[in-house]
């Protein structure tokens, strides 16, 4: 009778105790789950800013399911622009397009077209954008690297 009722305590405890657990993982999931990434160029290590003869523009095409990204007047010495751009949809929540730019020498003006959304054999899907959409453009060059950073609405 003794041992029945210590291997019911025991039982019961185990119950108790792998219940908790379920709960605490639960809970770290879904505040896992709440963190949402941002793609971005930016390094650990500070970066000079470009002066204002440098100019971004960003505008919607195709109903918006399109960006171009103009920049003008990009350092001479400029060889390449790595850039991100993030913005929130409606339906898969944090997305974004990055890359990277090999610019010809002395090259000062350079447009990018982008779709928004996923291509797959002929098939597109696109994105609904909500808010702005984050551009974050690091040049490399000769003179070392500089950031460029800008939120803008389509």
């Amino acid at each position: 009778m003794k041992n029945k009722k210590i291997a019911l305590i025991i039982v019961a405890l185990l119950i108790l105790i792998t219940s908790i657990l379920i709960i605490v993982r639960l809970n770290n999931n879904k505040a896992i789950n709440n963190i949402k990434p941002t793609p971005s160029v930016v390094s650990e290590k500070p970066f000079p800013t470009l002066d204002s003869s440098f100019k971004v523009d960003l505008v919607g095409m195709n109903n918006n399911k399109k960006i171009k990204l103009t920049m003008f007047g990009i350092p001479k010495s400029t060889e390449s622009i790595e850039y991100s751009l993030s913005y929130q949809t409606k339906q898969q929540g944090l997305q974004g397009i990055i890359g990277t730019i090999e610019l010809k020498k002395n090259e000062s003006d350079f447009v990018l077209e982008r779709d928004l959304g996923t291509c797959s054999s002929g098939t597109c899907i696109y994105h609904t954008v909500e808010g702005n959409i984050m551009v974050e453009l690091k040049l490399s060059g000769k003179y070392g690297e500089s950031l460029f950073s800008k939120d803008y609405s389509l």
